[in-house]
């Protein structure tokens, strides 16, 4: 089981007062169920939050293997928007969410095979 992430570049806009705003996408659809639900329990959202300075907002609804979204109705894959004030924030944010996917992953991994 490969951890293909799949991540927007981490875009900025211009927020009110002149300041910079980033944000970034990161799809979680397709990691198996375990992973998705730590990264996007609160406690670990409050976590990653507090640690990296960024906003976490889980967005999107999940989407089994072999169904795909109707993009003409809004739908999307289960993802989380990242948002912060600086590209390192939003990067740090990134890095933490995807470690907590790993874990969670490798978890299961080892779980099943015991």
């Amino acid at each position: 089981f490969g951890l293909g992430f799949s991540a927007a570049a981490a875009t900025a806009a211009a927020a009110p007062g002149g300041l910079k705003h980033y944000r970034l996408e990161f799809e979680i659809n397709d990691f198996p169920q375990h992973a998705r639900w730590k990264a996007t329990h609160r406690e670990s959202i409050a976590a990653i939050q507090e640690k990296s300075g960024a906003a976490l907002t889980v967005r999107g609804q999940y989407f089994p293997p072999g169904s795909t979204p109707d993009s003409s109705r809004g739908e999307r894959k289960l993802f989380l928007v990242i948002e912060g004030g600086s590209e390192s924030v939003v990067k740090a944010a990134r890095a933490e969410v995807k470690r907590v996917i790993e874990e969670a992953t490798a978890r299961g991994l080892i779980s099943t095979r015991n």
